[in-house]
């Protein structure tokens, strides 16, 4: 990578069992490489167990870098600890995927993720599914949401979460994050929340898009049409 003198819009390491070393000196062959720093956008690293965050922050150190569009999963790295870094680097994503993570609790550093979310501008698409994020995680998440006022449109992906204690104590908050025009909260557990949350939904006018599948299994029927009729 360090020799090519072509651009390289994107790159997929997905699942090559990538160790702290190799991703070092794969992040160094970028940032020595202008034809690639400045033309990548898009980059997979999904499934490689990544220990540390700064071998992924890296990537954003150099002020010229493009990236856009960021893929992890199975990182063995703290969520906080993360998007902290990523506060005072130069990250310009517009697409976040990271999936089956370790648990996030506790907070190891409480307010990054508040603060990272408050103050980003560019992201369009932020998944986070199947990381069994906790209940301080996700309320610096969505109060960091609510408050942002740059993002316009955001199309938010959290899948495999358990989201009930949460909407228990934050579902109005939550269901009114001004940016918000698409929803993915399936399979999230929401036997007992779904009809309030879909109450509260109605209240967000920009929401174009609600996937919530998967989340009905423990629900008597006799309570079905009140969440029939809350979906109207």
């Amino acid at each position: 990578l360090q020799q090519r003198k072509l651009p390289l819009r994107s790159i997929n390491l997905q699942s090559c069992s990538i160790t702290h070393k190799s991703l070092s000196f794969f992040n160094a062959s970028l940032a020595n490489n202008n034809y690639i720093l400045k033309s990548l956008k898009i980059l997979n690293l999904s499934g490689n167990r990544i220990k540390h965050e700064s071998c992924v922050a890296v990537l954003f150190s150099n002020g010229e870098n493009v990236l856009e569009e960021l893929h992890l999963s199975d990182i063995e790295f703290s969520l906080d600890s993360f998007f902290n870094t990523l506060l005072s680097s130069c990250c310009k994503l517009r697409r976040l995927h990271i999936t089956s993570t370790k648990s996030s609790t506790p907070l190891t550093i409480p307010g990054a993720v508040k603060f990272f979310f408050t103050k980003n501008q560019t992201l369009e698409i932020l998944q986070i599914s199947n990381a069994n994020l906790s209940v301080d995680f996700l309320r610096e998440l969505f109060d960091g949401l609510y408050s942002n006022n740059f993002l316009k449109n955001l199309d938010l992906r959290l899948s495999g979460n358990p989201l009930e204690s949460f909407l228990r104590e934050c579902g109005p908050h939550f269901a009114t994050i001004p940016c918000l025009t698409y929803l993915d909260i399936s399979g999230c557990d929401l036997d007992n929340e779904a009809v309030p949350l879909l109450v509260e939904l109605k209240r967000n006018q920009k929401l174009k898009s609600l996937h919530i599948g998967k989340n009905f299994t423990n629900i008597k029927p006799k309570n079905l049409p009140r969440i029939m009729i809350a979906l109207k």
